[in-house]
């Protein structure tokens, strides 16, 4: 069945639904191989999980055995129980959160003060999450005598074609937004964590170990956005390797970052009934996160589109796919059980490369190897893009990966068209 599915899109090129394609250690060369090919003809339109990373998060996080290997996607990539799932997300950027402890009042005297000032802000935005997830499904009603509060469930609105659909739902003969599904999940989302990580690596560098700026000075500089200070911003845009270039000490400020996110918001499971497991992602947010971020200490403006997903941010990633790969897969992606995608982007050139297919079936295997979680591929040209922007009309199925899904390229607002290409850096083999 999986390859009658790939050899439908294969020919037909649907990018209407998204697909993807659970492989594991088990995984055969031949399946990998089509998967492949099917990528390789663009529009991102086929993903794939790493299911043994995938189900080992579930376990840790504390589903049921029986219930672990039916796991699937709610529409991108959040993991959840088909059938039985009331799923929702609560989406932060994790930059700006950084960015209100790097512009304090109070300046931090060394680079372990800041990061720790990062986590406060960090720790009162999971709080935030929380106090939000219980308003959202309960109603607080204070004893009129002793005033102690108790805690009762909040009803939905209607919807009786989604609860008839769902099993559980018709067990418990309770709505899909009246606790009638046996879980009911909202999680919790950060995006741009790769910027915070680049932020921080920077800023140990050149202030706290070159000792070349202060903070509170760069902190000014940022505000202006390297006003006057091209040569500066040029120097720390290019002279250090970013988290995506499989370099030591960039990768371990990411794991850091997202072992200690996935830490503050993953230490208690839930809020009363309602499960909160951790994940990653952006799903486009990079236009509504832009207006409400300064400039970085790594060299970007304010405003500019970002990274995506656990994605290295555009133009930073300068070395090969295989060191993007590296560096993504030193994460533990146990920690963040609700999903955590790398984007590739590969150019569309590779089609022409011999036996482009056997290579990207190569990469696939290390991508399980290394233990990633989900991966989304897509084949672009850049210069066909902003063609297709000029004149939709000579494009009308140009299909393109957006985040979790694709959509025909001329169909997007022109916000969004602009955030595709700006974003669209190329990975090289």
């Amino acid at each position: 069945m999986t390859h009658l599915v790939l050899d439908v899109i294969g020919e037909l090129h649907i990018s209407d639904y998204p697909v993807t394609v659970r492989i594991g250690g088990r995984t055969s060369e031949k399946l990998l191989r089509r998967i492949a090919e099917v990528q390789l003809l663009g529009g991102g339109i086929v993903s794939v999980y790493n299911e043994d990373i995938v189900m080992e998060g579930l376990r840790r996080f504390g589903y049921p055995e029986k219930e672990v290997p039916a796991f699937t996607n709610d529409g991108c990539w959040e993991i959840l129980i088909p059938g039985k799932t009331m799923f929702g997300y609560w989406p932060f950027d994790a930059l700006a959160v950084f960015q209100k402890a790097l512009f304090a009042e109070k300046t931090p005297e060394n680079f372990e003060e800041l990061y720790e000032a990062w986590l406060t802000r960090l720790k009162d935005t999971v709080q935030e999450f929380r106090r939000q997830v219980l308003t959202q499904f309960y109603r607080a009603e204070p004893d009129p005598v002793s005033g102690k509060v108790s805690f009762h469930r909040k009803s939905g609105a209607p919807d009786a074609v989604l609860s008839l659909l769902m099993p559980s739902c018709r067990r418990t003969a309770r709505s899909y937004r009246n606790f009638g599904a046996r879980y009911v999940v909202k999680a919790i989302h950060a995006g741009g964590l790769p910027d915070v990580a680049n932020s921080l690596y920077a800023i140990r560098k050149f202030v706290y170990e070159e000792k070349r700026i202060s903070l509170e000075e760069l902190a000014g500089i940022l505000r202006d956005d390297w006003m006057g200070h091209e040569k500066l911003r040029l120097e720390l845009a290019t002279r250090l390797f970013y988290y995506g270039n499989d370099d030591p000490g960039a990768d371990a400020m990411m794991k850091r970052v997202f072992e200690d996110y996935a830490r503050i918001a993953g230490r208690r499971k839930r809020v009363r009934e309602v499960l909160t497991p951790v994940g990653i992602s952006t799903f486009g947010r990079e236009i509504q996160f832009a207006p409400n971020r300064f400039a970085t200490a790594f060299g970007k403006h304010a405003h500019e589109y970002l990274a995506s997903n656990l994605s290295p941010t555009p133009g930073t990633d300068r070395k090969p796919l295989s060191a993007v790969l590296n560096s993504y897969c030193k994460m533990d992606f146990t920690l963040t059980p609700n999903g955590c995608p790398l984007d590739i982007r590969l150019s569309a050139g590779i089609r022409k490369v011999p036996d482009a297919a056997g290579i990207l079936c190569r990469m696939l295997r290390v991508f399980l190897e290394k233990g990633g979680f989900y991966l989304q591929v897509d084949t672009v040209d850049p210069e066909m893009l902003k063609a297709a922007k000029k004149d939709p009309d000579r494009f009308p199925n140009l299909v393109v990966r957006i985040s979790g899904w694709s959509a025909r390229f001329a169909s997007l607002s022109e916000e969004w068209q602009d955030m595709i290409i700006r974003r669209t850096a190329l990975e090289t083999l």
